[in-house]
């Protein structure tokens, strides 16, 4: 008896021993992925393109079918094969027909008073000139009738010039009244920039990612004026706040588009005075950071906690319009409000706060995943699982290349409705039913399993794009919207203030809608905040970039062809 006591108890242990190295097994998977992806993180491609790697060997378990058949396509008879041709020389680069030419002609050092020009030889190189600080003087002259002479004049000029100076004094009284030029609307009241200044330090810091500091190093080195940060990052806000009405019309615009993309972007925020003390006393006494809160350094290695806002951006990819708001938090204040009262499709990542959004403003909004991110998760499971990993990336490949034909070809969008469902449609029915069978034989925790897991809980939605030839695979066009943002802050950091971050955002939106519709943002900037201080209210809309182009592109050719 106590014998089988004994091997009863030495199987509860080997039973124990065996769990626990499962379990071990386990988190080494997980461990070594996390190792991986920080070394794809760190020395990695960061394309998104995928040529499979795997032996063709390998490729039997799961590719016989689809190999066979491309064999069969790649068969091309010996007569109709192309020649190896000899790689040419890179073409020299075209210099552009629009820049203006500036001529230097080079005489010979000799006597040519006598000789015949029989011809020339021209070298064109493309010229910089570097930018330029200069001082515009704005003069009006004042202006007196002469004594005794009529009062016609004055009457008619009275009446044209409603807003004229009149200074009357007792040395002028036999002069009558004095006439100026009205002063022209400023953008900004009082202020010594001028419009072309304004542009090129907004242009520099949002479009070009230059730092205030060396905007400022830049005009001192090329022009001798040393202009604050200070001061420039105050013009930056009477600038935004003088675009807020034309930023609060892109926003109405935007939401009435049937079809959005949604997504958001960190920014790091200098908190300002008595911010983040109650969480420094909560957390006073752990190792534990305030939330939203990470550290740089400052001077003295000593460190200063800065708050990690959020730029939503909600971009309209048919319409090819977008806009950023920044928000103190990642949580669904934001798209709440934003979406309240609207009504249409969105497209997201997998983000649990746009569950909570679906969920609330269900049915009137539509809501989709982004079929992008289902594949990247393949993508990082190459190294625990490549067949099945590079299985599943060919079939988004023909997926992909369905896509590519229709951008390209410029399908309308009912022939991109029926060309999916009637190939598209298979290929996900059956990538999902493949991963139904394969799941159950792979370690859920792995990130072969992670990935398939992520897919097949999200299977309706990711499908979703296949009901409509209007909508998109992905939502990589708001992430590349957001990338300017990503730029930007890794070259000045962190943002002053809330109210900075938010002056950022409405620059951001701006260009990059100038971007998506291929307008240049000085251009545009320029004319804007030349025309704003006096544009009807009621024709706001008409400033914004997509509209301003076809006005532009409309003058130009009334300018070209008059009648």
């Amino acid at each position: 008896m106590k014998g089988y006591v004994k091997i009863e108890k030495h199987k509860e242990v080997v039973n124990a021993f065996a769990t626990y190295k499962q379990e071990a097994d386990q988190k080494m998977t997980a461990l070594q992925f996390q190792l991986s992806e920080l070394k794809r993180l760190v020395f990695g491609a960061k394309s998104e393109r995928y040529i499979s790697d795997l032996p063709a060997e390998q490729l039997s378990l799961f590719e016989q079918e689809r190999q066979v058949a491309i064999e069969q396509h790649s068969e091309v008879a010996a007569h109709e094969r192309k020649k190896t041709v000899e790689k040419k020389k890179p073409a020299r680069l075209k210099l552009p027909t629009h820049l203006r030419v500036e001529q230097e002609v080079l005489e010979p050092d000799v006597d040519t008073s006598n000789m015949v020009r029989i011809g020339e030889k021209e070298t064109r190189t493309l010229a910089y000139t570097p930018a330029d600080l200069y001082v515009k003087l704005l003069i009006r002259p004042i202006y007196a009738q002469r004594p005794n002479s009529s009062n016609k004049t004055t009457d008619q000029a009275a009446d044209i010039n409603a807003n004229q100076k009149k200074e009357e004094s007792d040395t002028r009284a036999e002069q009558g009244p004095i006439y100026v030029a009205d002063m022209p609307s400023r953008f900004i009241d009082k202020c010594m920039a001028d419009v072309s200044l304004l542009v090129a330090i907004i242009v520099d810091k949002y479009v070009d990612h230059l730092p205030l500091f060396r905007t400022r190093s830049r005009l001192k080195r090329l022009a001798g004026m040393d202009i604050p940060g200070s001061t420039m990052s105050g013009w930056i806000g009477q600038s935004a706040t003088k675009l807020q009405v034309l930023y609060n019309k892109l926003i109405q615009v935007v939401l009435e588009c049937p079809y959005l993309q949604v997504d958001e972007t960190r920014m790091e925020v200098l908190p300002q005075k008595g911010e983040g003390r109650k969480e420094d006393q909560k957390s006073k006494g752990t190792n534990k950071a305030p939330p939203n809160c990470s550290k740089r350094k400052t001077r003295g290695n000593k460190k200063q906690k800065t708050h990690r806002g959020y730029q939503w951006g909600y971009l309209a990819p048919n319409e090819k319009l977008v806009f950023f708001e920044y928000d103190k938090t990642r949580t669904a204040a934001n798209p709440l409000l934003r979406l309240k009262n609207y009504v249409g499709t969105i497209q997201t990542d997998c983000y649990e706060v746009y569950d909570q959004i679906r969920k609330v403003y269900s049915p009137l909004l539509v809501h989709f995943h982004c079929l992008n991110h289902g594949r990247r998760n393949f993508e990082k499971a190459l190294t625990n699982d490549a067949q099945r990993a590079d299985h599943v990336l060919q079939e988004f490949q023909r997926l992909y290349a369905i896509e590519d034909v229709a951008k390209k070809e410029e399908w309308s969008v009912d022939k991109i409705y029926e060309v999916r469902q009637q190939q598209a449609k298979p290929i996900l029915e059956a990538l999902f039913n493949w991963m139904d069978q394969e799941y159950e034989k792979v370690l859920p925790a792995s990130s072969i399993g992670l990935a398939m897991s992520y897919m097949l809980k999200r299977k309706e939605r990711m499908m979703h794009y296949l009901s409509d030839g209007s909508l998109q695979i992905d939502n990589n066009l708001v992430e590349n919207s957001i990338r300017p943002i990503a730029v930007g802050r890794r070259n000045y950091l962190f943002a002053g203030s809330h109210q900075a971050a938010q002056w950022a955002a409405i620059f951001y939106s701006f260009f990059a809608c100038c971007r998506m519709h291929e307008v240049d943002p000085t251009e545009w900037l320029s004319d804007v905040m030349r025309r704003l201080p006096e544009h009807p209210v009621n024709q706001i809309e008409q400033l914004l970039p997509h509209l301003w182009k076809i006005e532009q592109v409309a003058k130009n050719n009334s300018i070209s062809s008059p009648c």
